[in-house]
């Protein structure tokens, strides 16, 4: 675990010694990634390093090549756009922020609180988490952490709740809109046909009560509806039979 060459003097005095990411490495790891190491660890800044083993035609490890990196620099290698306010972010496996897209801050800044590391817990044991939190506008955003096995880091994305929502709600009002003029049109055709067929069938029963008081000589005159005209015709022709047949008998009592 000791640095044997360096680029510089605090690194070459950086000592790995029983750190997870060189053990991981010894256990036959190809490669590995630390967590975010603060000053002075690294020197001035924050960092985080990639190992590399070289080993030996039979296995053997003969070293490793460690790189180390600045948080700040993932920039312009992972350029993620994301609409409107939406954010993306990497977390070690300790809960800390080391890069967020829109960057919003410096690295000291970004720290994730205990809470922070308390939610990203599940997601750093290969557990997806879904849920809303209140970020420091005092605006509620919904977020999603998966986690990225291979280097035990937690990618984050996160968008505005009302980003979410709002376009759901707009849909579904129109939606609602749309389906009230629909339920409207519907109840305006209906009364109409309601109308249409009430006054053909009242005067049906308007007839229908003076034979009964034995008037037949009336008849029922309906154009339409063409179902109603039918009945209309064939109660007619009823009519004039029972007249027919009065006569009939009068003529012969």
């Amino acid at each position: 675990g000791r640095v044997m060459a360096a680029g510089t003097t605090e690194r070459a005095n950086l000592d790995l010694a029983g750190s997870a990411w060189l053990q991981s490495i010894v256990g036959g790891k190809e490669w590995a990634v630390s967590d975010i190491l603060e000053p002075p660890a690294l020197g001035a800044k924050p960092g985080f390093l990639v190992l590399r083993g070289f080993r030996a035609d039979d296995g053997h490890l003969q070293g490793i090549l460690v790189a180390v990196l600045n948080p700040d620099g993932l920039g312009q290698i992972l350029p993620v756009r994301r609409a409107e306010q939406g954010a993306i972010a990497l977390i070690d496996g300790m809960g800390r922020q080391a890069y967020r897209c829109p960057t919003t801050a410096t690295f000291p800044e970004r720290h994730l609180s205990a809470r922070g590391s308390h939610w990203a817990l599940p997601c750093l044991q290969d557990s997806e988490v879904t849920g809303i939190e209140t970020n420091a506008a005092g605006e509620a955003q919904m977020y999603a952490l998966a986690p990225i096995s291979s280097i035990g880091w937690v990618v984050k994305a996160s968008r505005p709740e009302s980003e979410v929502v709002g376009p759901i709600i707009r849909t579904l009002g129109r939606d609602f809109g749309l389906l009230s003029l629909v339920s409207l049109a519907a109840f305006v055709l209906a009364l109409a046909v309601g109308r249409s067929l009430s006054g053909p069938i009242g005067r049906l029963r308007e007839q229908a009560m003076a034979l009964g008081r034995g008037e037949l000589q009336g008849r029922v005159d309906v154009v339409e509806p063409v179902e109603v005209a039918d009945l209309a015709r064939a109660f007619n022709s009823m009519a004039a039979e029972m007249a027919l047949r009065d006569a009939r008998r009068e003529e012969y009592a």
